[in-house]
């Protein structure tokens, strides 16, 4: 549910993000850092119900930035004469920047506990996180270039080509962050199912259906996305590879 939240509200942004973006990236930054300096700070769980399922909670989980990475995903995909294409390809730099801002929170987060767990005491967490950390270490560094490159000026400093081949990278990242969310969802609902917590039976068969409904959700974007970029390819080599005929009128005369 977050995640859908999450991308209704990254839609919603793109009719405004254009116009002030770098107000969008300062404000994002300092709600992050006075974030997690409350939360180290203070206690938590005082905060407000509403401030933290609707601002906290999408952040530190991944769901806001997913949901961006999303849009600027299906600027590749779609083709260019849909309407939702020119909307997003006006703006994918400023998304991209946005969503590398947002993941780094989420990194940031949840690595404070796993990635030294991952390198002092791998034998504390099970396969599927570990298999996540390292998956979390590699998105960060591949999303940190393609994040730093989306901005206008260090893109026209590198040149048309080489900052091409540079977001070529983008294919392999979106397919890792998929596979990274699969591997923790199918974690957590394996966990839900074998009720590992020790929750009561009403509150663990909501979380069950949560995270059902959360893989069902980033699957819905994910795999149609792969279907079109993959379509959209082969369809680019055949007209690469098609034979071109020209007619020369004045023969026939």
């Amino acid at each position: 549910m977050i995640f859908l939240g999450s991308l209704v509200f990254s839609v919603l942004l793109c009719r405004v993000i254009r116009k002030l973006p770098w107000l969008f990236y300062s404000m994002t930054g300092g709600l992050i850092l006075a974030t997690f300096a409350a939360y180290f700070l203070t206690d938590y769980t005082t905060w407000p119900l509403w401030f933290m399922n609707c601002i906290v909670m999408p952040i530190v989980r991944g769901g806001m930035s997913t949901a961006v990475f999303a849009l600027v995903m299906y600027v590749g995909a779609l083709p260019k004469k849909f309407p939702l294409y020119r909307q997003l390809y006006v703006i994918r730099s400023e998304l991209s920047i946005l969503g590398c801002i947002l993941a780094l929170a989420h990194v940031a987060y949840y690595g404070m506990y796993y990635f030294p767990h991952l390198f002092t005491e791998p034998g504390e967490l099970a396969p599927p996180y570990i298999a996540a950390s390292i998956m979390s270490l590699a998105l960060t560094a591949l999303g940190l270039p393609l994040g730093v490159t989306s901005i206008k000026k260090v893109r026209r400093k590198m040149g048309a080509i080489k900052w091409k081949k540079l977001q070529r990278w983008a294919y392999p990242f979106y397919a890792l962050l998929y596979t990274h969310i699969m591997t923790v969802m199918g974690a957590a609902l394996y966990h839900d199912i074998h009720n590992t917590y020790g929750r009561t039976a009403e509150i663990n068969a909501s979380q069950t259906q949560g995270d059902i409904i959360t893989i069902a959700a980033y699957s819905l974007v994910f795999v149609p996305y792969f279907v079109l970029r993959i379509r959209k390819a082969l369809t680019a080599k055949r007209q690469r590879n098609a034979p071109a005929f020209t007619i020369n009128r004045e023969r026939n005369i």
